[in-house]
C-alpha cells in the first residue's frame, strides 16, 4: 500500500511535467528547450540526495568480507531460483511487464501519426507545425496516461481487497491484459489509431495496478533478508528479456510494413496477446492442481 502511494506520487509528478513539456514544446515549435529545462529537477534531485541526513543510512558494519558478500550472493540466488513459487513469480514479471515494455515505446509514433491527421482536420490550420500538431495530441494523451497511472498505484490494494487475496487479484490482471492485447492485435491490423491509442493508455494503468500486486506476492513467498537483492534478480530478468526481444519485435514490424500486411503493429499486439495467455493458462492449471492436492 505504502509502495502504491509513492508510485502514485511520482506518476502525478510526471503528468504535471507533460503539461510544462506540452507548453513548452508548442510555443517555440522545438523540443531543444525541454532537454535544457530537464537539467532542473536533475539538478534539484541531485541537492536533495546529498542532504540526505547520515541516520537515513542505517547502521553499517564495516567487518563485511568479499566471502560473505558471495555467500550472500549464492543464497539469494538459491532462493530465487530453487523456490518453486519464487521462480514463478519471476517468470511472471518478465512475461506481464516484459511484454508491456516492448509494446510501450510504439505508443509514441502511434500517437504522431494519428495527430496529423486528426488535428489537421479538427483546426484545419496550416499555421502549426507537425511538431506543434503533434503536440495537441501527444500532450493530453500522456496527461491522461500519468493520472490514470497514478490513481491505479494508489488503488492497487483495493484490487487485492476485492478479490480478497493476492494471487486471485494477479490472474484478474492477467485475464485483463489478454482482453487489452487481443484489442491492440485488432485495432492495429485493421488500423484503428484511437482505439489502439486507448488500448495503450489502458495497458499503462493495468501496469501500475500490477506492479505493487506483485511485490506483495514476493514479499509473501520471499526471504526477507534477502528482498533487496531478490527484486534486483527480477529487475535483471526483465531488462534482459526486453533486450532479447525488442529488436524481434522490431523486425517483425518491419516485416509488416515492407510486405504491407495489414496495420504495420499489430505483431506486437500478437505477441502480447501469446504471452499473456500463456501465463493466464499455466497460472490457472497450477492452481487447479494445488486446490486437488
Amino acid at each position: 500500500k505504502v509502495y502504491g502511494y509513492t508510485r502514485s506520487l511520482s506518476k502525478f509528478g510526471s503528468a504535471l511535467s507533460v503539461i510544462l513539456t506540452a507548453l513548452f514544446v508548442y510555443a517555440y515549435d522545438s523540443y531543444n528547450y525541454v532537454f535544457y529545462c530537464s537539467i532542473v529537477p536533475y539538478v534539484l534531485g541531485i541537492i536533495n540526495l546529498l542532504g540526505y541526513p547520515a541516520q537515513l543510512d542505517g547502521t553499517v558494519d564495516r567487518e563485511i568480507s568479499f566471502s560473505q558478500m558471495k555467500r550472500h550472493l549464492k543464497e539469494s540466488f538459491k532462493e530465487a531460483f530453487g523456490n518453486i513459487h519464487l521462480r514463478r513469480l519471476l517468470a511472471e514479471s518478465v512475461g506481464f511487464q516484459g511484454a508491456y515494455h516492448v509494446a510501450k515505446d510504439y505508443l509514441q509514433p502511434v500517437l504522431k501519426g494519428a495527430a496529423l491527421i486528426a488535428v489537421g482536420y479538427w483546426f484545419a490550420s496550416d499555421h502549426m507545425s507537425d511538431i506543434q500538431k503533434s503536440t495537441l495530441l501527444v500532450g493530453p494523451v500522456y496527461l491522461l496516461l500519468y493520472l490514470l497511472a497514478g490513481f491505479a498505484s494508489r488503488n492497487a490494494h483495493r484490487v487485492v481487497t476485492l478479490f480478497g487475496h493476492a494471487e486471485k487479484a494477479a490472474y484478474f490482471l492477467w485475464a485483463s491484459a489478454v482482453l487489452l492485447f487481443c484489442a491492440m492485435f485488432g485495432a492495429s491490423f485493421f488500423q484503428l489509431e484511437f482505439v489502439l491509442i486507448v488500448v495503450f493508455v489502458l495497458l499503462d494503468a493495468l501496469q501500475n495496478l500490477w506492479r505493487p500486486v506483485q511485490l506483495g506476492r514476493l514479499d509473501t513467498h520471499g526471504n526477507e533478508e534477502q528482498g533487496a537483492l531478490l527484486l534486483s534478480i527480477e529487475s535483471q530478468m526483465k531488462r534482459v528479456s526486453t533486450m532479447v526481444m525488442a529488436p524481434l519485435m522490431g523486425l517483425a514490424v518491419d516485416v509488416t510494413v515492407t510486405h504491407h500486411i495489414g496495420g504495420p503493429f499489430w505483431p506486437v499486439g500478437l505477441f502480447g496477446l501469446l504471452v499473456t495467455v500463456l501465463f493466464l493458462w499455466t497460472g490457472l492449471v497450477a492452481a487447479k492442481k494445488r486446490l486437488v492436492s
